[in-house]
């Protein structure tokens, strides 16, 4: 067919079709003569259809055809070349992964180096700390009973011998128990550094890394009922075949009433 032939062919049918859509706009069905003569207009519709299809059809195949050419001649260049792109993506990635292995276990390994030994140091503060207690503890006991026996002195001379020997086991309490809250405040400020390791991934302007997080059903016993899909394919098959009258927990079937009509008389 001819490209003039085919342009005179759809003048022809778009002055054909537009009657026909406007006439069935306007149709208003009220007794049963117009029930009747709205069902050979439909079987006119059809004809129509029909001959759509007739002047359309091989355009529309040639196009498809040529398209699907087209296709197949861009994936028989493309398709090797995105093999090959995944193919280089993917021994980046693998070296990636690699070196991101030994990096993290590197850290790790300094992190926990780090953390042993700010567990020595904090222990021996603490070591010390307990140590000041215990002199603190011992230079009271000595200051009491000091102050006990100075009590029972009746000499002046000796009470006040003792009531000074009391006084330089206050002091010695007191200069212990600033020590052992001293070395308490630095067993509680000794915190490991936090290790860092920086990647040795170059980067590479165009190119970025990303992560993306995907769900694996492990139990769908388990999976809230938000997430679940109903399979409503298989529930129209089912009503299909039973016709409704089977019921389904759930699931309601309801009729779509449909009317087919062709163009013969």
């Amino acid at each position: 067919m001819s490209t003039e032939s085919s342009v005179v062919r759809v003048d022809e049918l778009r002055a054909e079709v537009s009657p026909v859509v406007a006439r069935a706009g306007a149709l208003a069905i009220v007794t049963p003569d117009d029930y009747s003569a709205a069902g050979e207009f439909a079987k006119e519709i059809a004809r129509a259809l029909k001959r759509v299809g007739e002047v359309c059809d091989p355009a529309v195949r040639a196009a498809d055809e040529a398209h699907k050419q087209a296709v197949a001649l861009r994936a028989s260049f493309a398709d090797p070349l995105k093999a090959a792109k995944a193919t280089v993506s993917g021994k980046q990635l693998a070296w990636q992964q690699v070196q991101e292995r030994i990096r993290a276990a590197a850290q790790a390994k300094l992190q926990a180096e780090a953390d042993e030994r700010a567990r020595k140091e904090r222990e021996r503060q603490e070591a010390a700390a307990r140590l000041a207690r215990q002199k603190e503890e011992a230079a009271r006991a000595a200051e009491a009973e000091a102050l006990r026996q100075a009590a029972l002195i009746e000499n002046q001379k000796e009470r006040e011998a003792m009531q000074r020997e009391a006084e330089k086991r206050r002091a010695e309490a007191e200069a212990a128990a600033a020590k052992a809250a001293a070395k308490e405040e630095a067993a509680a400020e000794v915190v490991a550094p936090v290790v860092q390791i920086a990647s040795v991934t170059p980067k590479v302007q165009g190119q970025a890394i990303r992560r993306t997080w995907r769900a694996r059903v492990v139990n769908v016993a388990l999976v809230p009922r938000e997430y679940l899909v109903v399979n409503q394919q298989a529930l129209d098959a089912f009503a299909r075949a039973t016709k409704g009258a089977v019921p389904l927990p759930g699931v309601e079937f309801v009729s779509e009433v449909q009317m087919s009509t062709n163009g013969r008389n």
